[in-house]
């Protein structure tokens, strides 16, 4: 992940991908079923989970505090993940989109899990000729 000059490494996560079509379907008369248009192709959603764990046995809040930093942001961020590339144009653009930071039983204070979504973030350029 990365924003600006800032990148998170994420080595102990799992990513999920999942995608939606608008499909406009239209009854016809003495006809069973539906006719079937591809109206557009959605967002690609990306769902990150993992584990934040400290080198020298702290607390991980500098990679809390950063992954916080890029939900909050309004500058571009960067997904870069083998997975991930095959559904993003060349520029790996995401918006993220929910942040959690779920509860933890037990007495350990190195390893704390996250989950984020996100979703495809792609930029068109809008050309108005007369």
């Amino acid at each position: 992940l990365k924003c600006g000059k800032d990148e998170l490494a994420m080595p102990c996560a799992t990513i999920r991908v999942t995608g939606q079509k608008t499909i406009v379907r239209t009854a016809i008369s003495e006809r069973r079923g539906t006719v079937k248009e591809q109206f557009s192709v959605g967002d690609y959603e990306f769902s990150v989970n993992g584990v934040f764990i400290s080198s020298d046995r702290t607390f991980p809040d500098k990679d809390i505090l950063k992954l916080k930093t890029f939900f909050e942001s309004t500058e571009p961020v960067y997904l870069h993940n083998a997975l991930s590339n095959l559904f993003l144009d060349s520029s790996c653009r995401v918006c993220i989109t929910a942040v959690d930071f779920p509860e933890v039983q037990g007495k350990t204070i190195r390893h704390r899990p996250f989950s984020f979504t996100c979703e495809s973030d792609f930029v068109n350029t809008l050309i108005i000729s007369n």
